[in-house]
């Protein structure tokens, strides 16, 4: 795997960490370090991989995971988008229903 990492590698564009923004960065680092992830399994770690108490390991490691950063921009898009629609229809368009579920009119 060295050679394969290696010639990866020679194939993964360089760029100079003061020509690029943020999100360049993180793609850049994100693709260089895929190639390390490559997973081959043989039956033991297919196993060990397979057990049930791997679901508590993973929520466990999701705070550190390369997924959060990779994705937070567009979550953080689409969050804001639906935050906006509904307060928009909560408040301007059909009204709300608060928690006693009575029945309050738009602002309009």
């Amino acid at each position: 795997p060295k050679s394969l990492v290696s010639d990866l590698s020679r194939k993964v564009r360089v760029y100079r960490p003061d020509a690029m923004d943020a999100r360049d960065r993180l793609d850049t680092f994100m693709e260089t370090n895929r190639i390390e992830r490559r997973t081959v399994y043989d039956f033991d770690a297919w196993v060990y991989h397979r057990k049930p108490s791997r679901w508590l390991k993973k929520l466990w490691n999701i705070p550190v995971s390369g997924l959060i950063p990779a994705l937070l921009v567009e979550v953080l898009v689409v969050t804001g988008i639906a935050a906006l629609v509904c307060g928009w229809n909560a408040l301007l368009v059909e009204g709300y229903d608060d928690f006693g579920g009575v029945h309050h009119g738009p602002i309009i």
